[in-house]
This record gives structure tokens, C-alpha cells and sequence, in this order.
């Protein structure tokens, strides 16, 4: 293993930068956090949790949880984040408005802790749009968002630079940039094997390549939120003169309680240290594109293939949605989900969904999806179980479960958080939660 006390030499002159506590820092353990899906539950489902400053959905506890082995992160209802990196939630509040109808672009989104987070501050007249240009990491990905539960996204899986030739599209793009990880030694210590001062440069030249293949889709005035697990100046305060001197950006400068010994290195600027926050090394910055006077413009082609609202499938679903078949797959979209979808699809972005799927529609049966069951499009007249743990433990295995209830799909829940469908026939009940999300143990 590389000797982590060579490394710092190469960002002990970063703002406010302090060597000593950085390696004591070094010598405790990382810190465990999670948040909350206020949309499934308001309280956290773990004792001794005490709150992340700046982000009130956020929770820090003592010692990591099993989380895996609670329902309720399989039900969606609780996402571990690492704790500096909820910043995101903070900054969105001041720069945004978010009572109004946003399209927001999260470009670098797997797993989906940034994509989660937006989720949750958007209105349901918004469309969040999450891309990851590695496809191993999409289904990760598309996992996380089925069950965080909003119906107003899309995924993708394109390299940034198709995103160039998109009209001034998105109110807000967020890139939480590949970095060269030196934020993350404490957590991860295979990560300082990994440092070498050329991956920062090399870091660096992409972000640059990512940033600009992004900002011709921002809107005048639209923000971006720029961050890395950085320590690295290169990465951090470097790009962001760079995008100010060169992209016609300027930052944007946001209140950061001083409680919370977030050093602000400068203007629109913000750097969490582990000996400072309760938290990882993290950096932040909010920039706003400055107007420009060429502004390009897409007329909408439908080309996706509406259906007709059908009573084996509407039953099942509120909203005011558009409904599209892809293959035997029935998906329901907001009207803006829609249309932001349909501009995608003319620059060859690749989809990998939009909106909710709400089943699959076979010889004139429908067959709900799992997507619905955690969804917030899901009707209130739905029939809902609801089940001790260790049945609900049982579901989530995948195993054979008996329920007295009269025949047709219901939803298995816990403590009031959807877990996922069942059929309830003559003979048995069938378990429909999807086989390759199963708890192996």
C-alpha cells in the first residue's frame, strides 16, 4: 500500500488544508449515514440516529447498520448516502426554485445517491434525468430509482457528449465528476493504491471534456452543481476558474452556517474535511451559465407509441399519465416526462427508461410490475397486506409464502412501506418479487 503520508505533500496547500489533524483524522473510523424517503416514512427506522446538518432527510448513525437486511431499504425507503455528499441538498434549496417545473440532468448518476436526492426535493410537474455512461453500472442504477418510487424520471446511458447537441434543455445539471478519489482513502483504502498524481491530471482532462460536452444543454441562467471526492486543487478549485474564464459561468455563492466548519476555499466553493465535518472528504461547487444570446431550439417528433387508457391496467394507477407500449411493457409518463423524452431520443440518447412501468400486457392480461408497487403512481385502491417481519423477510427471499386473502394481486407491505406484489389464487399465493433482487441470505 502506498504511504498516504507521500501523497498529502501533493495537496497540503488546498484551503485550510491542515496535515496533521488529516492523518488523525485517517486514524478513525469512516462515518456511517443514511436518508430517508419522506414520501414512505418521516422517522428514521434505526435507534440512536442523530441528524446530518444540512440535509434534513439525512441520519448518522454510531455503527453501520445491516441495511440490506431491513425491508425498508428494499422497499425503498431508506438509501445509504455517505454523509458530505448530502450537501447537494442544502445547496438545490438556495439555487433553485423548486415549486416551479425544473428539468434537472444528474450526468455521472450511478448508483443514484445524487439522482435519489433530487428526486426528492422535485415537484411531480419536474423531470429528473439520470445518465450513467458505464453500462455495468446502470442496472445499479435503475435498481435505486424503482425504488426511491417518483414517477417523473428518465434513464439513460449515453456518453455526455451527446448531450451537446441538445437545446438549452435543463433548469440544472449536476456532475458529481469521476475523480481521482483522494476524498475517500478513510472509507475506501484500496483508494490510495489507486492515487498517482498523473490519475489527477488525467481526472482532471475528463471533467474538463464532461463539463463542456454538458453546457451547451443549460438553459440561460441554469446552474451547475459540480462536485468531486477530491482533495486535489486540479479537480476542484482549478476547474471551476477554468469553466468562469472560459464557458461564460460565474459562481454561486450560497449561506453555509459556520457551525458547520464548511470551508467555503472560495467564492461558491465548499470543502468538507473529515477532521471538520462528520463526513468524508467531499468538494462542491455551484456555478450559474451567464445568458448568452444564441439559444437553439427542437421541435418535439412523437415517435414513442401512445396507447389508449385500458380498465385492466388504469385500476391500477392515479395520475394524469400518457401510456406507451415498449415491446409488452406498458409505461406511464407525465406529459413532460413525455417530451423531454422525445428530445432525447431525436440526439440518439440512449434510453433505458421513462416514466413508471406499470406491467406487461399479454393475450389481453395485464400483469402488474414491480416498478408500480413502490411507486407513488400506485392507486389508493389497490389492496395492501400487511406483514409481520419475518414474512416480510420471507418475501424478500423470494420464498413461498401462504396469505388469506380473496384472489388477485395485492401488495405485501411493511409497517406501511410497499414491499412488492403478490397473486393470490385458488391453490396458492404466488411470490412475484423479482428473482434477481432476491435476498440471497
Amino acid at each position: 500500500m502506498q504511504d498516504i503520508h507521500k501523497i498529502i505533500s501533493s495537496f497540503a496547500n488546498a484551503p485550510a488544508f491542515e496535515v496533521q489533524k488529516f492523518i488523525a483524522a485517517h486514524q478513525e473510523p469512516a462515518v456511517n449515514s443514511f436518508r430517508i424517503n419522506r414520501k414512505k416514512i418521516t422517522v428514521s427506522p434505526f435507534e440512536n440516529a442523530s441528524p446530518v446538518p444540512w440535509c434534513a432527510d439525512g441520519f448518522y448513525l454510531k455503527e453501520r447498520a445491516k441495511y440490506a437486511q431491513h425491508p425498508y431499504w428494499h422497499g425503498g425507503a431508506i438509501y445509504v448516502q455517505e454523509a458530505s455528499s448530502m450537501f447537494l441538498f442544502h445547496a438545490l434549496q438556495q439555487v433553485l426554485p423548486l415549486q416551479e417545473a425544473l428539468c434537472v440532468l444528474d450526468a455521472c448518476a450511478a448508483p443514484g445517491g445524487k439522482s435519489t436526492l433530487i428526486a426528492a426535493l422535485l415537484n411531480n410537474e419536474s423531470v429528473l434525468v439520470s445518465n450513467e455512461v458505464i453500462k455495468s453500472r446502470v442496472s445499479v442504477l435503475r435498481e435505486n430509482m424503482i425504488k426511491w418510487g417518483n414517477n417523473n424520471s428518465i434513464i439513460t446511458n449515453s456518453d455526455t457528449q451527446h448531450f451537446g447537441n441538445l437545446p438549452p434543455l435543463f433548469d440544472c445539471i449536476v456532475v458529481d465528476a469521476p475523480c481521482s478519489g483522494s476524498g475517500l482513502f478513510r472509507k475506501d483504502a484500496a483508494a490510495i493504491n489507486e492515487w498517482s498524481e498523473n490519475n489527477v491530471q488525467l481526472c482532471s482532462e475528463r471533467q474538463q471534456r464532461i463539463l463542456s460536452n454538458l453546457l451547451p444543454a443549460l438553459k440561460n441562467e441554469g446552474v451547475i452543481a459540480y462536485s468531486t471526492c477530491s482533495y486535489s486543487m486540479e479537480e476542484n478549485e482549478t476547474m471551476v476558474n477554468w469553466l468562469c474564464e472560459k464557458h461564460n459561468l460565474e459562481t454561486i455563492r450560497i449561506d453555509v452556517p459556520k457551525e458547520w466548519n464548511i470551508v467555503n476555499s472560495q467564492d461558491g466553493c465548499y470543502r468538507f474535511y473529515p477532521y471538520l465535518v462528520r463526513g468524508e472528504g467531499f468538494f462542491m461547487a455551484l456555478l450559474r451559465k451567464k445568458s448568452d444570446r444564441e439559444t437553439k431550439k427542437t421541435d418535439v417528433v412523437k415517435t414513442l407509441k401512445i396507447i389508449k387508457q385500458d380498465s385492466s391496467f388504469t385500476q391500477f394507477i392515479e395520475g394524469s399519465f400518457n401510456f406507451f407500449l415498449h415491446q409488452e411493457h406498458v409505461f406511464a409518463a407525465t406529459l413532460k416526462v413525455l417530451e423531454t423524452t422525445e428530445i432525447l431520443r431525436q440526439q440518439k440518447i440512449n434510453l433505458i427508461q421513462c416514466g413508471v412501468e406499470i406491467g406487461t400486457q399479454k393475450f389481453n392480461k395485464f400483469i402488474p410490475a414491480h416498478a408500480l408497487a413502490l411507486n407513488e403512481a400506485l392507486g389508493s385502491t389497490v389492496e395492501t397486506i400487511e406483514m409481520d417481519e419475518p414474512t416480510a423477510m420471507n418475501y424478500l427471499r423470494k420464498q413461498t409464502i401462504n396469505i388469506e386473502s380473496s384472489f388477485g394481486y395485492k401488495i405485501l407491505r411493511y409497517q406501511g412501506v410497499n414491499l412488492g406484489w403478490v397473486n393470490v389464487m385458488e391453490h396458492r399465493t404466488n411470490n412475484m418479487y423479482p428473482t434477481h433482487w432476491r435476498l440471497m441470505h
